[in-house]
């Protein structure tokens, strides 16, 4: 079934990523999807990280995106593009 269908991405619900610290079963479970989602090439996305030990341990794992509170708290699209302006802005600065 997997085969047949058509996605790019996969989320890790924040049921297992938030009981990664304590459980070695949602730790592993998350590895493994992490895993998969890296041998067929999708795109892994860990939803519910609320501590930078939850983070790191999936910034270990090789996952690559990740959302939740212990990142960021929701923003509005327009501080979005309005930071990313600022940046860019920053950078452009210090060239000659």
């Amino acid at each position: 079934a997997l085969q047949r269908l058509p996605f790019d991405e996969i989320k890790i619900d924040r049921q297992f990523v938030g009981r990664m610290l304590d459980d070695e079963k949602s730790r592993g479970i998350v590895r493994s999807i992490i895993q998969l989602g890296r041998e067929l090439r999708l795109t892994v996305v860990a939803e519910g990280v609320e501590d930078e030990q939850t983070l790191a341990i999936l910034r270990d794992s090789g996952c690559q995106l990740a959302q939740g509170f212990g990142i960021s708290r929701p923003v509005a699209f327009d501080a979005i593009l309005s930071f990313q302006r600022f940046g860019e802005m920053r950078q452009l600065r210090g060239m000659v």
